[in-house]
């Protein structure tokens, strides 16, 4: 028994368990894809070869080959170029120093740093990040060293590419501190129609409850619209599609939460202009904590409804007492005026009359008439 791949045989690696008809593939490479079919061979019988079977090997993120330490010369034009390979080409980027920006002089673009005239400034640590929409990020970080050269004939063509190079530095050093994505990326400060990715809403670090479901926010705009795409401790494999799904405006909700989901989970925005990312981290209690909260938020708010309706009976009884005290007063000052009138005695004329709030009344025997207040 044998195994045939494309009518041809098995490349070396492969091993195949004749007795049950088992091929082994020690180390799979993406030219090892193709149609395979197992064949029986037995002495005096014609061959036998089974249906055909497609094998697909996916190619793993990875660099190709990896990021090595660098030593550049001094005001020199030199390049460091990072290379990665994937199902699907990876967007690649560097960072000196944990940062994304460099220097006028320095310039990326597809994974090849381009250095016009090396600076002593240029020496440090940097990371080169691949990232697959489909299977995640990886990186790698290098140490760059700055050497300057000894050669007497070298030494004076550096000192004459010094002399342009300080009266560069001289002339930039503003522009060190204050640079743009056009002088990162190579474009020479021109316009350009594309808009680097930003973020309109960053993730933030956040705590949840097992059992419960939670929502991780991350909301970019860019032109073109920016694809998004989250990774938890930098895979991006490892989801359970039963409880993790990506939202059309970039957040991530667990519906719900264990708690292995605990980490920290990388949102990156990608389109051609170039890349951020950003990460928070996911802390998970457990539910009996959950409860343990609920509870305390139940108890203080209790505690609330308690106090709201002890200060409006509070204040109910304050508007009763006043209202009281305002209605005897009242009446107080009216019986006052009553008790302080003073009839008025008039010459009886005509008819009796009222004036106002007063009325005249007839004395028959005098012929007087008293003014009274009704």
């Amino acid at each position: 028994m044998s195994i045939s791949k494309r009518c041809g045989k098995t490349t070396p690696g492969f091993r195949v368990n004749k007795k049950v008809g088992t091929l082994y593939i020690a180390s799979a490479q993406a030219e090892d894809s193709g149609s395979y079919a197992c064949v029986a061979n037995t002495t005096g019988q014609p061959l036998e070869v089974s249906s055909r079977a497609y094998l697909t090997v996916k190619k793993k993120l990875r660099f190709s080959p990896a990021p090595e330490d660098h030593r550049l010369e001094l005001s020199f034009e030199s390049t460091i170029e990072c290379k990665a390979e994937a199902e699907t080409r990876p967007a690649i980027t560097w960072l000196k120093d944990g940062r994304e920006q460099f220097p006028t002089h320095v310039s990326q673009d597809k994974g090849v740093l381009y250095f016009h005239g090396v600076r002593k400034s240029d020496a440090g640590y940097y990371t080169c990040i691949a990232v697959s929409e489909r299977q995640g990020i990886i990186n790698a970080t290098i140490t760059v060293e700055v050497v300057e050269l000894k050669n007497i004939r070298l030494m004076i063509i550096t000192r004459c590419r010094r002399i342009v190079v300080d009266d560069d530095e001289r002339n930039d050093d503003d522009d060190d501190e204050n640079y743009n994505d056009d002088d990162k990326y190579g474009n020479d400060g021109d316009d350009g129609s594309d808009e680097k990715p930003k973020f309109q809403v960053l993730p933030r670090n956040t705590t949840a409850y097992e059992g419960r479901r939670v929502m991780l926010h991350c909301v970019a705009i860019g032109d073109p619209k920016p694809s998004v795409w989250w990774d938890k401790n930098g895979e991006a494999n490892t989801w359970d599609l039963a409880r993790f799904e990506m939202l059309g405006n970039g957040t991530l909700l667990i519906s719900k939460v264990f708690m292995e989901d605990k980490g920290r989970y990388g949102c990156t925005a990608n389109n051609t202009a170039g890349l951020q990312r950003y990460e928070a981290y996911l802390d998970v209690a457990s539910a009996a904590e959950y409860e343990k909260t609920i509870k305390q938020e139940d108890s203080f708010n209790m505690m609330k409804t308690v106090i709201i309706a002890v200060c409006s009976a509070g204040a109910y009884l304050a508007l009763v007492i006043g209202l009281t005290a305002f209605c005897s007063y009242r009446l107080l000052m009216q019986r006052r005026n009553r008790k302080a009138f003073s009839p008025i005695t008039l010459r009886w004329t005509g008819v009796p009359f009222r004036w106002g709030e007063h009325i005249l009344h007839r004395n028959r025997e005098t012929g007087t008439m008293s003014l009274a207040r009704l």
